[in-house]
Protein backbone atom coordinates (compact mmCIF):
# COMPACT_ATOMS: atom_id res chain seq x y z
CA UNK A 1 0.00 0.00 0.00
CA UNK A 2 1.10 3.45 -0.96
CA UNK A 3 0.39 6.98 -0.13
CA UNK A 4 1.53 8.33 -3.52
CA UNK A 5 -0.75 9.44 -5.14
CA UNK A 6 1.21 8.95 -8.68
CA UNK A 7 2.12 5.31 -7.94
CA UNK A 8 -1.37 4.46 -9.96
CA UNK A 9 -0.53 5.78 -13.25
CA UNK A 10 3.25 5.61 -13.22
CA UNK A 11 2.12 1.78 -12.94
CA UNK A 12 -0.73 1.56 -14.72
CA UNK A 13 -0.95 -1.45 -17.29
CA UNK A 14 -1.46 -0.19 -20.95
CA UNK A 15 -4.26 -1.73 -22.85
CA UNK A 16 -2.10 -3.00 -25.59
CA UNK A 17 -0.30 -4.94 -22.78
CA UNK A 18 -3.18 -7.15 -21.65
CA UNK A 19 -2.67 -10.41 -23.29
CA UNK A 20 -5.60 -12.27 -22.45
CA UNK A 21 -8.94 -12.04 -21.71
CA UNK A 22 -12.07 -13.73 -19.62
CA UNK A 23 -15.66 -13.90 -20.63
CA UNK A 24 -18.79 -14.74 -18.99
CA UNK A 25 -21.53 -15.04 -21.98
CA UNK A 26 -24.46 -15.54 -20.41
CA UNK A 27 -25.76 -16.81 -16.41
CA UNK A 28 -28.19 -19.14 -18.27
CA UNK A 29 -27.23 -22.91 -16.91
CA UNK A 30 -28.81 -26.18 -16.91
CA UNK A 31 -27.53 -27.06 -13.51
CA UNK A 32 -28.64 -26.18 -10.04
CA UNK A 33 -25.04 -27.15 -8.98
CA UNK A 34 -25.14 -26.54 -4.49
CA UNK A 35 -21.67 -24.55 -4.90
CA UNK A 36 -22.21 -22.62 -7.93
CA UNK A 37 -22.50 -18.59 -6.99
CA UNK A 38 -25.41 -18.60 -9.50
CA UNK A 39 -27.54 -20.93 -7.81
CA UNK A 40 -26.99 -19.60 -4.15
CA UNK A 41 -27.98 -16.04 -5.23
CA UNK A 42 -30.84 -16.96 -6.73
CA UNK A 43 -33.40 -15.29 -5.39
CA UNK A 44 -31.94 -12.63 -3.27
CA UNK A 45 -32.10 -10.41 -5.57
CA UNK A 46 -28.41 -10.35 -6.49
CA UNK A 47 -28.15 -12.94 -8.97
CA UNK A 48 -28.11 -11.18 -12.52
CA UNK A 49 -29.62 -12.60 -15.94
CA UNK A 50 -28.43 -11.79 -18.82
CA UNK A 51 -26.39 -12.28 -22.02
CA UNK A 52 -23.28 -10.04 -23.03
CA UNK A 53 -23.91 -9.10 -26.08
CA UNK A 54 -22.51 -10.09 -28.97
CA UNK A 55 -21.05 -6.84 -30.26
CA UNK A 56 -19.51 -6.06 -27.33
CA UNK A 57 -17.59 -9.37 -27.37
CA UNK A 58 -16.56 -8.58 -31.18
CA UNK A 59 -15.68 -4.72 -30.36
CA UNK A 60 -13.31 -6.09 -27.55
CA UNK A 61 -11.78 -9.16 -30.15
CA UNK A 62 -11.23 -7.22 -33.10
CA UNK A 63 -7.91 -5.54 -33.52
CA UNK A 64 -6.12 -7.34 -30.66
CA UNK A 65 -3.63 -10.23 -30.77
CA UNK A 66 -5.11 -12.07 -28.12
CA UNK A 67 -2.68 -14.72 -26.72
CA UNK A 68 -5.74 -16.71 -24.51
CA UNK A 69 -9.49 -15.92 -23.84
CA UNK A 70 -10.50 -18.20 -21.27
CA UNK A 71 -14.42 -19.11 -21.36
CA UNK A 72 -14.52 -19.48 -17.31
CA UNK A 73 -18.25 -19.94 -16.71
CA UNK A 74 -18.75 -18.67 -13.27
CA UNK A 75 -22.13 -17.38 -13.58
CA UNK A 76 -23.49 -19.82 -16.27
CA UNK A 77 -22.81 -22.09 -19.22
CA UNK A 78 -21.71 -20.83 -22.31
CA UNK A 79 -23.49 -23.69 -24.10
CA UNK A 80 -26.43 -21.98 -23.31
CA UNK A 81 -25.72 -18.32 -24.40
CA UNK A 82 -28.27 -17.85 -27.23
CA UNK A 83 -25.88 -16.68 -29.70
CA UNK A 84 -22.91 -19.26 -28.91
CA UNK A 85 -22.46 -20.35 -32.50
CA UNK A 86 -22.20 -16.68 -33.80
CA UNK A 87 -19.31 -16.10 -31.21
CA UNK A 88 -17.61 -19.10 -32.19
CA UNK A 89 -17.80 -17.59 -35.76
CA UNK A 90 -16.26 -14.30 -34.37
CA UNK A 91 -13.70 -15.96 -32.33
CA UNK A 92 -12.55 -18.00 -35.69
CA UNK A 93 -12.30 -14.68 -37.36
CA UNK A 94 -9.51 -12.89 -35.08
CA UNK A 95 -5.99 -13.58 -33.73
CA UNK A 96 -6.46 -15.64 -30.68
CA UNK A 97 -3.41 -18.14 -29.76
CA UNK A 98 -5.53 -20.40 -27.22
CA UNK A 99 -9.45 -20.42 -26.27
CA UNK A 100 -10.24 -22.53 -23.17
CA UNK A 101 -14.19 -23.58 -22.54
CA UNK A 102 -15.05 -24.96 -19.15
CA UNK A 103 -18.58 -25.96 -19.64
CA UNK A 104 -20.62 -28.90 -17.20
CA UNK A 105 -24.23 -28.03 -18.61
CA UNK A 106 -26.21 -30.62 -20.75
CA UNK A 107 -29.53 -30.55 -22.48
CA UNK A 108 -28.28 -29.50 -25.93
CA UNK A 109 -28.17 -33.05 -27.13
CA UNK A 110 -25.95 -34.64 -30.12
CA UNK A 111 -26.41 -33.03 -32.86
CA UNK A 112 -26.10 -29.28 -31.24
CA UNK A 113 -22.66 -30.76 -30.08
CA UNK A 114 -21.51 -32.27 -34.00
CA UNK A 115 -21.73 -28.86 -35.31
CA UNK A 116 -20.24 -27.25 -32.54
CA UNK A 117 -16.95 -29.41 -32.42
CA UNK A 118 -16.90 -28.69 -36.13
CA UNK A 119 -17.05 -24.74 -35.55
CA UNK A 120 -14.46 -25.79 -33.06
CA UNK A 121 -12.26 -27.40 -35.45
CA UNK A 122 -12.58 -24.49 -37.91
CA UNK A 123 -11.17 -22.35 -35.29
CA UNK A 124 -8.29 -25.07 -34.10
CA UNK A 125 -7.60 -24.99 -38.36
CA UNK A 126 -6.95 -21.21 -38.23
CA UNK A 127 -4.24 -21.39 -35.96
CA UNK A 128 -5.77 -20.94 -32.23
CA UNK A 129 -5.69 -23.91 -29.59
CA UNK A 130 -8.79 -25.16 -28.79
CA UNK A 131 -9.15 -26.69 -25.19
CA UNK A 132 -12.35 -27.80 -23.47
CA UNK A 133 -12.89 -28.51 -20.26
CA UNK A 134 -15.67 -31.10 -18.78
CA UNK A 135 -16.67 -30.97 -15.83
CA UNK A 136 -17.96 -34.12 -15.31
CA UNK A 137 -17.89 -35.47 -11.80
CA UNK A 138 -20.35 -38.31 -11.48
CA UNK A 139 -21.12 -40.97 -13.71
CA UNK A 140 -24.17 -42.02 -14.59
CA UNK A 141 -24.02 -45.05 -12.13
CA UNK A 142 -23.93 -42.23 -9.28
CA UNK A 143 -26.82 -39.71 -7.47
CA UNK A 144 -25.81 -35.78 -8.60
CA UNK A 145 -25.20 -34.42 -5.58
CA UNK A 146 -22.66 -31.72 -6.89
CA UNK A 147 -23.63 -31.06 -10.68
CA UNK A 148 -27.51 -31.32 -10.34
CA UNK A 149 -29.50 -32.03 -12.98
CA UNK A 150 -26.28 -33.26 -15.41
CA UNK A 151 -26.96 -35.62 -17.89
CA UNK A 152 -23.39 -37.37 -17.57
CA UNK A 153 -24.51 -39.41 -20.67
CA UNK A 154 -24.38 -36.69 -22.76
CA UNK A 155 -21.24 -34.68 -21.82
CA UNK A 156 -19.53 -37.71 -21.69
CA UNK A 157 -20.16 -38.02 -25.26
CA UNK A 158 -19.35 -34.81 -26.01
CA UNK A 159 -15.88 -34.88 -24.38
CA UNK A 160 -15.29 -38.23 -26.60
CA UNK A 161 -16.59 -36.68 -29.83
CA UNK A 162 -14.26 -34.02 -29.16
CA UNK A 163 -11.03 -35.84 -28.88
CA UNK A 164 -11.97 -38.16 -31.24
CA UNK A 165 -12.94 -35.29 -33.83
CA UNK A 166 -9.37 -34.17 -33.58
CA UNK A 167 -9.84 -31.15 -30.77
CA UNK A 168 -6.37 -30.24 -29.32
CA UNK A 169 -6.73 -30.47 -25.63
CA UNK A 170 -9.22 -32.54 -24.04
CA UNK A 171 -9.33 -32.09 -20.43
CA UNK A 172 -11.94 -34.26 -17.93
CA UNK A 173 -12.30 -31.84 -14.29
CA UNK A 174 -12.95 -34.28 -12.13
CA UNK A 175 -13.82 -32.59 -8.11
CA UNK A 176 -13.44 -35.29 -6.18
CA UNK A 177 -16.15 -35.72 -2.98
CA UNK A 178 -16.60 -38.41 -0.62
CA UNK A 179 -18.99 -39.87 -2.63
CA UNK A 180 -17.47 -40.13 -5.69
CA UNK A 181 -13.77 -40.43 -4.81
CA UNK A 182 -13.80 -43.92 -5.06
CA UNK A 183 -14.02 -43.52 -9.17
CA UNK A 184 -10.83 -41.79 -8.88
Amino acid sequence: VTNDPTFFLENMIEPQDIRGVGFELTSRCSLACPYCTRTKQRGTGLYYKGDLPLESISESLEGYEWERINDCNTYGDSIFYPQYHEFLDVLKNNIVGRYELSTAATGKGKRWWDKTIEKFLDIQDRGTDVALVFGIDELEDMPKLNRVGQDSDEIFHAMISAKEAGIKYVIWQFIPFSHNEHRI
